[in-house]
């Protein structure tokens, strides 16, 4: 058998918070110090053993900033202390992604001291940085001779603040605009819902490809991490229905921009922030995971908006070809009143009853076996 690399991708990640106001039903997890260094004990294995580790770091690991407290726009700052970057790094996260929509809640000051922590321990990153060529560089690295460049983009955030621009840090972005369209049959059927329809900026997406081209020129394998979608308690707010009875489907643009980073060369694209498992889908013979889960949030809600079940996409490569050999999924429970994440060894038919519900468009197949769900 052909001597093969593994590539694991994780959702949104934050532990320890040592800043996140409560709001809403949201409840930090607060521990002691002892508590937050074990919080990844359990599936740090998992991360370890692969050759290359990547997931999305949900919020911030900087100092406090008094100055701005009550002052975030989305309502709430996801600060971790200093120590997290270390934490991470002894997890097995080789990179991470800074583009997302708690990338900017201390301003420019939480961004670039969370690039200068992650810089401390050695852990690469992508999506944020001093100015947009550094938002919009890809990590790369490097093992048995096979190179991985690491892009990460956000689709949720604030226009203006959140964007990084010439001499402005900030987080790479590509827009989306929402339409509505009214049914012909509202006249006599009233109260139908409106189809919303979504089209990503294609400015944005000219860049994005760029991005890859370039990535693919100084690498063998690119990966794209994209901040997406909606959360079920945002879609709950907005419709007034109960957020249990609330769908959470991909989203137009999400299959629009995540075909097209694998036609422009991507290999991999993994997306999060609904917090919840997303369809996954081969598309040319390429993975595009809509929304992997979480790793573990740092707070939890009173009500059901976080699902226990996650996953860890698993991707083997080829190093003497250079290219994927099979994809799997490792599933993932993650307790609401711990949020330590540990790999499901056991049965996980209810994970793969929700993959194959979600991916039924896409016609993927997933099977059990061996702790892994292997995607077809």
């Amino acid at each position: 058998m052909a001597r093969e690399l593994v590539i694991v991708a994780a959702g949104d990640i934050s532990i320890g918070l040592e800043e996140f106001p409560p709001r809403d039903g949201l409840v930090p997890m607060r521990k002691d110090k002892a508590g937050v260094r074990a919080w990844l004990n359990k599936i740090a294995p998992v991360l370890r053993e692969a050759d290359f580790t990547f997931g999305n770091l949900e919020g911030l690991i900087c100092e406090p900033m008094p100055d701005l407290e009550g002052r975030a726009i989305w309502g709430n700052i996801v600060r971790m202390p200093r120590e997290v970057a270390d934490i991470l790094k002894d997890a097995g996260f080789d990179a991470l992604s800074l583009a997302n929509n708690h990338s900017m809640d201390l301003g420019s000051e939480g961004l670039l001291q969370t690039v200068a922590n992650l810089d401390r321990v050695g852990i690469a990153h992508s999506g944020g940085g001093a100015n947009i060529h550094q938002a919009r560089a890809p990590a790369i690295l490097e093992k048995h001779s096979v190179k991985v460049a690491l892009l990460s983009y956000s689709s949720v955030f604030v226009p203006g603040t959140f964007p990084a621009g010439k001499d402005k840090p900030g987080i790479a972005t590509v827009a989306v605009s929402t339409g509505y369209e009214i049914s012909n049959r509202l006249s006599y059927s009233p109260g139908l819902l409106p189809r919303v329809v979504t089209t990503a900026n294609q400015s944005d997406v000219k860049r994005m490809i760029e991005d890859v081209h370039q990535a693919r020129a100084r690498s063998d394998l690119v990966v794209v991490s994209w901040h997406w979608g909606v959360t079920r308690h945002a879609n709950a707010g907005a419709s007034g229905i109960a957020i249990e009875d609330t769908p959470l489907p991909v989203l137009d643009y999400q299959q629009e921009v995540g075909r097209a980073a694998i036609d422009a060369g991507a290999d991999i694209v993994f997306g999060h922030h609904p917090f919840r498992l997303q369809g996954v889908e081969i598309y040319n013979s390429k993975p595009i995971c809509y929304c992997l889960g979480r790793l573990s949030t740092g707070y939890t809600y009173l009500e059901p908006v976080f699902s226990e079940d996650s996953v860890l996409l698993k991707v083997y490569v080829d190093v003497n070809s250079k290219r994927i050999n099979r994809v799997a999924l490792v599933p993932i429970r993650i307790p609401d009143q711990t949020q330590e994440p540990y790999p499901v060894s056991g049965d996980c038919a209810d994970v793969v009853r929700e993959l194959e519900k979600q991916s039924k468009k896409y016609g993927t197949r997933f099977q059990s076996r061996a702790g892994e769900i292997t995607v077809s």
